[in-house]
């Protein structure tokens, strides 16, 4: 709950008092948005491994891969959370 102690489902409370914003979880975004096409953990699938790929490089394929494009509605920072889950 927020300050009002109103339920906010995009934010989280810590000790009641103070709502932040909740840490993107790149692991969660990878498998929603790219496992399907480069497998569990970037290891690859129907395409190419990804491990590694840095946000610059996932930047450049979304908007230079005709069959990436529908990911361009991924933020900056969304983007950059799935690049540190594969460099992991």
């Amino acid at each position: 709950a927020d300050e009002m102690g109103v339920f906010n489902a995009d934010k989280m409370c810590v000790e009641f008092t103070e709502c932040v914003v909740p840490p993107l979880v790149g692991s969660i975004l990878y498998e929603e948005n790219c496992q399907a096409c480069h497998g569990v953990d970037g290891a690859g699938g129907p395409f190419a491994p990804v491990v590694g790929a840095t946000a610059e490089q996932i930047d450049a394929a979304i908007i230079g891969e005709p069959t990436m494009n529908s990911l361009e509605s991924l933020s900056p920072a969304e983007v950059e959370a799935i690049a540190l889950f594969l460099d992991m």
